[in-house]
């Protein structure tokens, strides 16, 4: 079975870095130890089976807030494929020294994601629906469900599953990678918000 499509890590931008470590470390039971990285405060949040998410200091022209990565094949034909459907790259991408090549992109509503293309071709811990403290469901609000779930199966590979009926609110559709369900889209329920995705 292929990783594309998977979910594979999770970056948590924090205004204040020792106040969401301690937070996310008392709630989810993680233990945030420096990465080592000289200039960038970024911390990695680890469970015994391994490292499951990266927390760093916002800075002031990155969004607040969680930042869901899931794996490609290949990060540059997947950058040139969301630009060719009407994406933006935010990250063009880059080589990490002995975990793989990623960007940062938006889909056409403005949702901001992460794409990772794995060294070694595996998808590590991060994601794991049958542990507590791992990364288990993804969901996206957005102004318009119907072209981020077209946008997001040409780009991952995702099949939409089925739909729940949520009266007035509209459809939530449940997509699956590799045969998994991982993923919800729903419409906006937040209108003070622009569209975003949450793990």
């Amino acid at each position: 079975m292929t990783f594309h499509g998977l979910p594979i890590w999770y970056e948590m931008a924090a205004p204040d870095l020792a106040a969401a470590t301690s937070f996310y470390g008392t709630v989810l039971g993680w233990d945030c130890v420096d990465a080592g990285m000289p200039g960038f405060a970024y911390r990695l949040a680890q469970v015994p089976t391994g490292m499951v998410a990266g927390l760093y200091t916002q800075e002031p022209q990155s969004t607040k807030g969680w930042l869901c990565y899931f794996a490609v094949e290949s990060a540059d034909a997947a950058a040139a494929q969301i630009l060719d459907l009407g994406g933006t790259i935010f990250q063009e991408p880059n080589d990490i020294p002995g975990t793989g090549r990623f960007l940062i992109a938006k889909d056409r509503q403005g949702a901001t994601f992460g794409l990772l293309q794995p060294q070694g071709g595996t998808t590590g811990p991060a994601f794991d629906t049958a542990q507590a403290g791992h990364g288990q469901w993804h969901q996206l609000q957005t102004t318009d469900p119907e072209a981020a779930r077209a946008f997001y199966a040409a780009i991952l590979g995702w099949d939409q599953n089925r739909t729940h009926d949520m009266g007035d609110l509209g459809a939530y559709r449940v997509m699956s990678a590799q045969g998994q369900e991982i993923a919800g889209i729903m419409p906006m329920m937040t209108p003070d918000l622009p569209p975003h995705w949450l793990p």
